[in-house]
């Protein structure tokens, strides 16, 4: 068992599952405290890696069943668009993309794809939910896990202050962090999931982030051509204020940040910058 004792908060409980390390570990402390949520919804932007796909779906599908947890719901902006009362351009975050010539925003310094491709659509499929609908009609909140760890204070607190989102959100949500509750750091939630007979999971991202370093775009390149292909064109259609500062390859250094040029060959070498810290939910 984990230490320390795991205390939810009234009402019922969503947890956020972003397919990596953090995801796996908040649900197996929550397994191991014996909490069960009332849902687990994963939000697809359309372009997660095949390899956090497979482990969603042989591994962690399969355990949920076993256990007793609810089945981990997949949803998108795409599909629960047309449940909104008005008209919304149902398309994938790479779709948006090619078509007004952009780039995911953390490639301008922004971090705007994974409230608009992961919180919304989760957001958007709860309000749809007739006992969520119940429990703010009674003045409760709906409680959502994330998967912050012990070395995510910055994180959680953000989540927790009163000013980081729109009030209504604020008023139908509370917010809860099992892992940074129980103490647990990075590698604590790797111990806890090998302690459970798992292999690590992959990092959930998308294909195309802008956060990727070298190794993952080689990889992209040599395992995935086709979504490689499709993140080269995402840069070579991208209009740039400043021509190799801004790109895809975000995390390079200055001059070598455009993922067509490098896929051409025309760079001589690309040095792999340091990582950047990044408020993308995906990664968790």
């Amino acid at each position: 068992m984990s230490a320390g004792i795991l205390k939810p908060p009234e009402g019922e409980l969503i947890v956020s599952y972003g397919g990596g390390v953090n995801t796996i570990a908040v649900l197996l402390a929550l397994y191991e405290h014996g909490v069960r949520p009332r849902a687990i919804t994963m939000a697809d932007p359309g372009s997660e890696w095949p390899a956090t796909i497979a482990y969603r779906e042989e591994i962690m599908r399969p355990w949920c069943a076993r256990v007793g947890f609810p089945e981990i719901l997949v949803l998108t902006r795409k599909e629960e668009g047309q449940h909104r009362p008005r008209a919304w351009r149902l398309e994938t975050l790479s779709e948006e993309c090619l078509r007004i010539g952009s780039l995911p925003s953390v490639a301008y310094g922004w971090k705007k794809c994974s409230a608009k491709y992961k919180a919304e659509p989760q957001r958007w499929w709860t309000e749809r939910q007739p006992w969520a609908q119940e429990a703010w009609a009674a003045g409760h909140k709906v409680v959502r896990v994330i998967g912050y760890d012990r070395d995510e204070e910055r994180r959680v607190n953000k989540a927790n202050s009163v000013n980081w989102a729109p009030a209504l959100e604020m008023a139908r949500f509370a917010y809860w962090h099992p892992l940074y509750e129980l103490g647990l750091d990075r590698d604590g939630c790797k111990d806890l999931i090998l302690r459970h007979g798992f292999d690590l999971p992959p990092k959930s991202a998308c294909t195309f982030c802008p956060n990727n370093h070298l190794d993952e775009w080689q990889k992209l390149r040599d395992e995935e051509p086709g979504k490689f292909a499709e993140a080269v064109a995402m840069s070579q259609q991208a209009r740039v204020d400043v021509p190799d500062v801004v790109g895809l390859m975000r995390c390079n250094e200055h001059g070598k940040r455009q993922l067509h040029v490098w896929a051409n060959g025309d760079y001589e070498s690309v040095r792999a910058g340091a990582e950047l810290e990044s408020d993308c939910e995906c990664a968790t």
